[in-house]
């Protein structure tokens, strides 16, 4: 069973293999299907999906596992998946945020789910010891922890 930092380890772009391997390709055609409903059809599914969200996330189980296949390998906790989504969120919102030139910042819980969670992924990444240095003594880490995405 993976956690939040095992689920967004395969995320972060290093490379051109990296880029166009199978997940990423697979994420720009999910989104290229999705942009072809254009802004309004987006929005208008949107609302009619979180409508019902919060009244649904409260009545389900946080520990129920996910099955990430095909996508991949592994099953990971609702809760777990949850707080992947908030990164999600927070991340892109603030990429939006600064393309358009606004300095906002995200509601705190969502900021500290986001920092616990990125935090995590380093610890699954680089291990405690290499995470405890990129956070406290940059000049003894053996390779770049930070940024994780």
């Amino acid at each position: 069973m993976w956690g939040p930092g095992d689920y967004l380890q395969p995320f972060p772009i290093h490379s051109t293999d990296d880029l166009n391997g199978e997940l990423h390709t697979a994420g720009r055609a999910q989104g290229e299907r999705a942009g072809e409903r254009g802004p309004e059809e987006t929005v208008r599914r949107l609302g009619s999906r979180i409508g019902g969200l919060a009244e649904r996330l409260h009545a389900d189980d946080v520990e129920r596992l996910l099955d990430l296949r095909p996508i991949l390998p592994a099953a990971i906790r609702l809760g777990d998946f949850l707080c992947t989504r908030i990164v999600e969120l927070v991340v892109h919102g603030d990429d939006l945020a600064v393309s358009v030139g606004l300095d906002e910042s995200p509601p705190a819980g969502a900021a500290a789910v986001t920092m616990d969670t990125l935090v995590e992924t380093a610890r699954t990444a680089s291990g405690d010891v290499e995470v405890i240095r990129g956070l406290a003594r940059a000049e003894r880490t053996v390779h770049t922890v930070f940024p994780v995405l």
